[in-house]
């Protein structure tokens, strides 16, 4: 998480934005992330994607 916040204050927010959130979706033991935590890590690779 502190290389996502490293990233964050140099400016590179979306790749800080993919590392955060593919941390999150890694090792959260809560039971709402687990329930989603393919389509976290899905959304991590790809911020800007738009599913209809």
């Amino acid at each position: 998480m502190f290389a996502s916040m490293a990233l964050y204050n140099k400016q590179n927010y979306k790749e800080a934005m993919q590392l955060a959130i593919k941390i999150i979706g890694e090792t959260s033991s809560d039971p709402t992330v687990m329930a989603y935590k393919k389509a976290i890590i899905n959304y991590s690779e790809d911020l800007d994607a738009v599913w209809d």
